[in-house]
């Protein structure tokens, strides 16, 4: 009924504390792992759980307490009616700026207390009290919302995720019997959760953690008890579940795929009450898995299968939240603060190392978060696996799947797509883009004068040059006008009617109709009739002018007439 806190360099004892309330009886146990977590003010508290075996109404000291980390001294307890013997998890599941202990009991209940002050926020009955709540609740928001998801599996093997704001509960399916805690994880990259459970009675699942639907199920082929881990054991660049068996006889350790492949089985007797460990205990540059087996500690070495493979751990069976049971998560990338801490990433940048991947992608993919380019192609992740290629694979920088004569390097620098030949639909192949002409393969206009690349090298104009207000045909017509004319910027009389492109533009006749309609002829022929009109009336005037002065003279010489 102790909890002990030992020194870590040491092994020396800090600490123990158990209710002095209960020092004459001997059915008390601490059944869960405790979580670790700072209030507002510094303080560090260790969260447990205590469950004691009700033989009479004089033991009513079940229940969740919180302890100092420094000295072990109680800080608050809440009692329960049965007992508590589910690890307890920590984290904001309100969004009110305050921690929360979020935990399960044996009448069924799934409790959220303020984590300062052990004040009840809600409670959730699951199963109408049918059930007992021995395993795990899993923290994550898996839809994105912004509002932490618990899932909690009952042993009779109810699955449920509850709202973290208000507690409530959303039934996902039924399965049978689990003791075993549901882990929660991207496995195959799409950015869709899912959930990985396992059932005492020899079945692993997979279900998407939204919906609760099943995407396959593996049987076993023995009990389970524990949760399962999920890793990339061998280091090949994807993610992995393993998962042990305690059958007395024949208690196996094993491994799928993210797709349920069976990858390999190794005998681990007399059997595992525990979930596996997954980290680089060694540094040797390959995955060790930790199992608990019997009176044992077993560990196994996995060759890695990349030599680019980061070696992300997997230290708890509550999520990555590690040995702390705290999901405190401040740069919002679903892997937790002391996770990141343990794993080498910067818990206050979703990015550490700013290649357009998030840390939590870096885990799925197996890159290093601190490693732009951890395979060292000279192409950073991010762009990678956007564009489907393998960030543990430098060889694929030199593929050119689209055959435009560019590289997949060559297009990630060009900033064109490798799966195209011509990205930005010019009719020019990217490669004689980049090689040839020296123009943007990712845009059709790459002087951004209005006119397509294609079409100023057609014309021969520079794609390369803002030469929209040139004139070089001299029709009056820019660069522009006849881009959008459709007529040719290097030929006057586009259509070789004796008119210029730019007049007939200007006077709204089709510089590309070589027929001139009569009205058109007629116009085009107004200066010349304005002209003779102006002599015939000069003539006319000056005639008019010349009879009239004969007149007057004849008058003049002639008065009696």
């Amino acid at each position: 009924g102790y909890l002990y806190c030992l020194d870590a360099a040491t092994g020396e004892l800090v600490w123990r504390y158990r209710d002095p309330r209960t020092q004459n009886n001997t059915t008390i146990s601490v059944d869960g792992s405790p979580a670790v977590a700072r209030l507002p003010n510094g303080t560090c508290v260790v969260v447990f759980g205590q469950y004691v075996a009700r033989w009479s109404d004089d033991d009513p000291y079940s229940g969740l307490y919180t302890l100092r980390g420094d000295d072990g001294s109680l800080l608050w307890n809440f009692t329960t009616e049965y007992g508590v013997c589910s690890s307890p998890a920590i984290a904001d599941v309100d969004n009110d700026s305050e921690l929360e202990v979020v935990f399960g009991s044996n009448e069924d209940l799934v409790r959220s207390l303020n984590l300062r002050t052990g004040h009840l926020e809600w409670a959730t009955l699951l199963r109408g009290g049918n059930s007992v709540i021995w395993t795990n609740p899993f923290l994550m928001d898996t839809d994105g919302d912004g509002v932490i998801e618990i899932y909690v599996m009952t042993l009779a093997g109810d699955l449920y995720v509850l709202d973290g704001a208000t507690g409530e509960k959303i039934f996902l399916g039924i399965f049978r019997y689990s003791n075993a805690s549901p882990v929660l994880a991207d496995l195959n990259g799409d950015g869709v959760i899912e959930l990985a459970v396992a059932m005492y009675y020899g079945t692993l699942f997979l279900l998407n953690a939204n919906t609760g639907t099943q995407l396959w199920n593996n049987s076993l082929g023995g009990s389970v008890q524990a949760g399962p881990a999920v890793a990339d054991v061998d280091l090949d660049g994807g993610l992995d579940i393993v998962v042990a068996t305690d059958d007395w006889d024949n208690a196996m350790l094993q491994a799928f795929s993210s797709t349920g492949h069976f990858r390999w089985a190794i005998p681990i007797l007399p059997a595992a009450f525990s979930s596996p460990l997954v980290t680089d205990l060694d540094n040797d540059g390959n995955q060790d898995i930790v199992v608990g087996s019997g009176s044992r500690v077993l560990c196994y070495t996995v060759e890695r299968s990349n030599p680019f493979a980061y070696s992300w751990p997997w230290i708890g069976e509550r999520g990555g939240a590690g040995t702390t049971g705290n999901w405190t998560d401040h740069d919002g990338d679903l892997l937790t603060d002391t996770y990141e801490l343990a794993a080498g990433s910067d818990p206050t940048l979703n990015d550490t190392d700013d290649d357009d991947l998030s840390d939590y992608q870096e885990f799925i993919h197996s890159t290093n978060p601190r490693n732009n380019d951890t395979d060292g192609d000279s192409i950073p992740e991010g762009w990678e696996i956007e564009n489907d290629y393998d960030p543990l694979d430098p060889q694929d920088a030199a593929q050119d799947d689209d055959l435009d004569n560019l590289t997949a390097y060559e297009e990630y620098l060009a900033g064109s797509d490798p799966h195209v030949m011509d990205t930005d639909g010019d009719g020019i192949p990217d490669g004689e883009e980049v090689n040839t002409y020296g123009t943007d393969p990712a845009s059709n206009d790459t002087d951004s004068d209005g006119m397509p690349d294609n079409w100023e090298l057609t014309f021969g104009l520079d794609p390369l040059k803002n030469d929209a207000l040139e004139d070089p045909d001299g029709d009056g017509l820019s660069n522009l006008g006849e881009y959008h004319a459709g007529t040719d910027p290097q030929m006057a009389d586009s259509d070789s009617d004796g008119l210029s492109d730019g007049w007939e533009v200007a006077n709204g006749f089709d510089p590309l109709d070589p027929v001139v309609p009569l009205d058109e002829r007629l116009l085009s022929s107004s200066s010349l009739l304005i002209g003779l009109g102006v002599a015939m009336a000069i003539v006319v005037i000056g005639n008019r002018k010349w009879r009239r002065k004969r007149a007057v003279d004849s008058a003049r010489r002639n008065p009696s007439r």
